[in-house]
């Protein structure tokens, strides 16, 4: 999950945003915001016309956007991003 070789021709980017109440989560197409009181978004994301459009998405790319997060935040709270 962290410390990836962008260099390296298997890497997949992906963008990780925040604000003061919603964290995002972008993976090729796949656009999943989480808000407060677990509250999920879940967008395509067409890049040509720079757009969101509503769409639901695998419990699969939810979990890993929860995951990202989860796990940053975990890292964080005990030391471990140093």
């Amino acid at each position: 999950m962290y410390g990836k070789n962008v260099l390296n021709a298997s890497y997949q980017p992906r963008a990780i945003l925040g604000t003061y109440q919603k964290l995002a989560y972008l993976r090729q197409d796949s656009l999943v915001i989480l808000g407060p009181q677990q509250k999920t978004e879940t967008f395509l994301y067409n890049k040509v016309r720079n757009e969101q459009i509503p769409s639901p998405l695998s419990a699969g790319t939810i979990n890993k956007a929860i995951a990202n997060y989860q796990t940053a935040y975990d890292l964080f709270k005990n030391g471990g991003m140093h």
